[in-house]
C-alpha cells in the first residue's frame, strides 16, 4: 500500500513548530510599542501606532471628572508582506522529522527578518548619540548603572543586548539573579538577541521604554496569499505578543507538488526619539 498523509497531522506539525521557534525568537519585541491584531494589510500601507505621551494632570479636589488632558500622538509605520515559501517533498509529508526540520529552517527565517526590521529604527540619526561607547569585549555590570542613568526618566525600562554585551553580564552560579527577571540591574527587561544586523552602524544595543519604536503587524489581504489550490490556511497566534502569522499550504497541479508559506504583514518606526538610545561599539 502507497503512503498516504492526514493533511490535519501536517498542518498541525507546520504551526506547531513555528509556534516554537517564534515564540521563543521573538519575546524582544515586547520591548516596543505594539499595535498588532488580525486586521488584514496591503504592503507599503501605513498604520498609525497611537503613542501617548503626556497623562492628564493630577486634580486637587476635583469638582468634574470627565476632562483629560492627556496628550497622544499618532507615529505612521509602513507594512510590508513577508512570506517564506518552501516545497514540501513527498519524503517530508511522510516523515514527521523532516517536515519539522524544513518547517522550523524557515520559520527562524521569518524571525530573523522580523527582529532586522523591528531593529532598524535604531540608528545615530533616530536616538543622536550614543548612550555608551564601549568595546564589547570589555563590557560590564557597571555599565548597566551608567545606561539606566540615560533614561532614568522612562517609565518601563528596557534594555537590548547583542550577544557579546549580554555574555559579560551574564550571572555565574545559581545564587546570583536572572536577568529575566523584572528589576535586574533597574530595568523592567533585558533582552537578548543574537541578530543585531538590522540596525545602525556599530550599533550593538538598545535601551529606552516601550514608546521609542513603533511597531504595526497584522496579516496580507486575501488578494496577496499565494495562487493553487489550497489545503489549509491557518492563523498562528503567538500568545504574550499578540502577533499572528499565516500558514498557508497548497498544491500546485502544473508542478504536482506541495508548497507551504508563513506570512505576515510588519514594520517598524520611530516611536518617541527621548525615549531611547543606543548602544555602539566603535572599532
Amino acid at each position: 500500500m502507497a503512503n498516504t498523509f492526514d493533511t490535519d497531522l501536517i498542518v498541525d506539525t507546520i504551526s506547531q513548530t513555528a509556534l516554537t521557534v517564534l515564540g521563543n525568537k521573538l519575546p524582544v519585541l515586547n520591548a516596543f510599542s505594539l499595535d498588532v491584531g488580525l486586521d488584514e494589510m496591503k504592503p507599503l500601507g501605513t498604520v498609525q501606532v497611537d503613542l501617548t505621551t503626556v497623562g492628564s494632570a493630577v486634580a486637587t479636589n476635583p469638582t468634574t471628572f470627565g476632562s483629560t488632558g492627556a496628550t497622544t500622538v499618532a507615529r505612521p509605520v509602513v507594512v510590508n508582506h513577508y512570506s517564506v515559501p518552501f516545497g514540501l517533498t513527498a519524503a517530508e509529508l511522510n516523515q514527521g522529522k523532516k517536515l519539522t526540520s524544513q518547517a522550523k529552517i524557515h520559520a527562524q527565517a521569518l524571525a530573523d527578518k522580523i527582529i532586522d526590521v523591528a531593529f532598524t529604527p535604531m540608528t545615530s540619526a533616530n536616538f543622536g548619540t550614543a548612550a555608551l561607547d564601549v568595546d564589547v569585549a570589555t563590557f560590564a555590570a557597571s555599565d548597566m548603572k551608567t545606561l539606566w542613568k540615560a533614561i532614568e526618566k522612562v517609565d518601563s525600562k528596557q534594555a537590548i543586548l547583542s550577544g557579546d554585551l549580554y555574555a559579560n553580564i551574564m550571572p555565574t552560579d545559581r545564587n546570583e539573579f536572572s536577568l529575566a527577571e523584572a528589576g535586574a540591574y533597574g530595568f523592567d527587561g533585558i533582552h537578548h538577541t543574537s541578530r543585531i544586523s538590522g540596525a545602525g552602524t556599530n550599533v550593538t544595543g538598545f535601551i529606552g521604554g516601550r514608546e521609542a519604536i513603533a511597531i504595526a503587524a497584522g496579516l496580507p489581504v486575501a488578494d496577496m496569499t499565494p495562487e493553487g489550490e489550497f489545503i489549509a490556511k491557518e492563523i498562528i497566534q503567538l500568545e504574550g505578543l499578540g502577533l499572528a502569522v499565516q500558514l498557508n499550504i497548497w498544491y500546485d497541479r502544473s508542478s504536482r507538488s506541495h508548497f507551504a508559506s508563513y506570512d505576515v504583514m510588519f514594520g517598524a518606526g520611530l516611536g518617541d526619539a527621548t525615549a531611547g538610545e543606543i548602544i555602539i561599539d566603535t572599532p
